[in-house]
């Protein structure tokens, strides 16, 4: 048996869902990182077609071969196909190939699940917005720390969106919207 096949495989599931990307972004990058295939991920750095012979001496463009080896196993294994939302992103990566890596490109992947997964449209940061707004601690039995924890997500969420030029929820915003939507006697 090789020392592979007694190694656990550990991955960081998706289903699929919108709602669940942020954490899983976050989380899969930070995973890449440590693994060493970040970089390869968001295009600072590129592998090298699978037509291109390499030597040992190559040793940075072997690395990079490898790298995109493990990123892709890593998203393919990592997203949940059994329901309708995790075949939708399972099938984004799995058609991530090209002329120059037919057996499947990490970068492409990676940037297709972002452009489906991280809009930052007019109507995505509208539905954010609406669901912020609407959001409300409604009961006691409703943990008061778990709908401050989802107002925080959300408003991280809505300053990502609107980007470096768009106007941020201040501290002040944010603190007037939970006073108001504390339930009575909560």
């Amino acid at each position: 048996m090789s020392e592979v096949d007694d190694k656990a495989i550990r991955v960081i599931v998706f289903s699929g869902k919108a709602s669940e990307w942020p954490v899983w972004e976050a989380k899969f990058l930070a995973k890449a990182s440590r693994k060493g295939y970040k970089k390869l991920l968001i295009g600072t750095e590129k592998a090298p077609p699978d037509s291109e012979t390499l030597k040992e001496s190559d040793v940075d463009k072997l690395r990079l071969r490898r790298a995109n080896e493990m990123a892709y196993e890593e998203l393919l294994l990592s997203i949940d196909g059994t329901k309708s939302s995790g075949r939708v992103a399972f099938n984004i990566v799995k058609l991530a190939k090209t002329d120059e890596l037919p057996e499947g490109d990490a970068a492409l992947a990676w940037k297709r699940l972002v452009n489906k997964y991280a809009t930052k449209s007019a109507p995505s940061l509208m539905a954010l917005k609406s669901e912020f707004t609407n959001s409300k601690l409604k009961s006691k039995k409703h943990d008061p720390d778990e709908w401050l924890t989802e107002l925080e997500d959300l408003r991280m969420r809505i300053d990502e969106q609107t980007g470096e030029n768009g106007s941020k929820m201040t501290d002040m915003d944010f603190m007037i919207h939970v006073l108001n939507n504390f339930a009575p006697g909560v």
